[in-house]
């Protein structure tokens, strides 16, 4: 089962160890605080395939509610992009996280982030529409239905290295691509 579905694997093992071994890294983020594994995953691997399905490609295993347990209620594949909106410490600008303010307004999300931190930007800046980075300009090899790599991969909240690493590999083609997001 587990060659058949390695991502999966990897998720499970990944949620388990999180949430019940205190010497794993991120133990204080999950089983530290309380988050735990359903009756019905704890160490069946298959019924959690059985419920959650195959992961998409480009997607990880992520929580409905971040406070919340790992269960098939609560847990779902997202992109990056979508797992931003749930995180504990979500920054929040006209009702968007910020990764989704910044890819609706073509912002660069970690120039932005950098400004809000050292104090260079503000919210209301923000929500004003008082501040405009010099847009940035990148050569692509890849073209995805009319856009540079990059810029499809932020427009569809996909890991631009994950995506790059699987084209250059032959995992996924340009035209699965195109046809899985489009």
């Amino acid at each position: 089962m587990t060659t058949t579905h390695p991502r999966e694997y990897k998720s499970f093992i990944s949620m388990i160890q999180r949430c019940t071994n205190p010497r794993n890294a991120a133990w204080s983020l999950y089983g530290g605080r309380g988050i735990t594994v359903c009756d019905r995953w704890d160490w069946d691997f298959p019924q959690f395939v059985a419920d959650m399905g195959p992961c998409p490609f480009g997607c990880t295993l992520a929580r409905i509610d971040p406070d919340g347990p790992y269960s098939p209620e609560n847990c779902r594949w997202a992109t990056p992009l979508e797992q931003g909106v749930t995180r504990r410490n979500a920054i929040y600008v006209s009702g968007l996280s910020l990764r989704q303010f910044c890819l609706k307004h073509g912002l660069t999300y970690a120039t932005i982030y950098q400004g809000l931190r050292d104090g260079r930007i503000s919210i209301s800046d923000l929500e004003a529409g008082r501040f405009v980075p010099r847009p940035r300009r990148r050569k692509s090899k890849y073209m995805v239905a009319g856009l540079t790599l990059p810029a499809f991969c932020r427009k569809h909240g996909l890991s631009y290295h994950q995506t790059r690493k699987a084209l250059v590999s032959g995992e996924v083609t340009v035209e699965q691509l195109e046809l899985d997001y489009l």
